[in-house]
């Protein structure tokens, strides 16, 4: 009797989460599938969206080997997810749980930015949705004045 080896595609990977930051990207790390199909996970494919569209872009031109990645060329005053496929011999899996929200903020004279992850939701007219509560309890955001964000304690 011959025994025949059935192979597919990946189940998805994990759910991206923020591993680092800093003021033009961010570093972020997933577990690898539950299951590789029957054959070697090869490559993962990272993409992001930006809040303000529906498309989902992919962020990077050569392979991912493993479960992490850095994204960088992000925009100040911008809101991403990023969500992850598997890829194997037979092709990609379906995308992962798209991560928490990263929003980028500018900051202060010089404008330097950073990033406030794992929020649900900021409020800024044509970059992130309005928010239903504040992101964090004890800390307020209100701006933009003069093009920058400025957090506050409530």
């Amino acid at each position: 009797m011959y025994r025949r080896r059935v192979a597919e595609v990946p189940s998805r990977p994990g759910q991206p989460l923020v591993v680092s930051q800093t003021d033009t990207g961010v570093t972020l790390s997933w577990d690898a599938p539950s299951w590789d199909g029957g054959a070697a996970v090869l490559q993962y494919v990272v993409e992001r969206r930006e809040m303000r569209g529906p498309r989902w872009v992919r962020v990077h031109k050569s392979s991912v080997a493993g479960a992490s990645y850095s994204a960088t060329d992000l925009l100040p005053a911008s809101c991403y997810q990023f969500r992850v496929h598997a890829a194997n011999a037979l092709g990609l899996s379906q995308p992962s749980a798209v991560s928490k929200i990263v929003a980028c903020q500018r900051t202060g004279p010089n404008r330097s930015a950073i990033f406030l992850s794992q929020i649900i939701s900021l409020h800024r007219v044509g970059t992130c949705p309005p928010a239903k509560s504040p992101p964090f309890r004890g800390v307020g955001v209100t701006g933009p004045t003069s093009n920058s964000w400025l957090l506050r304690a409530t």
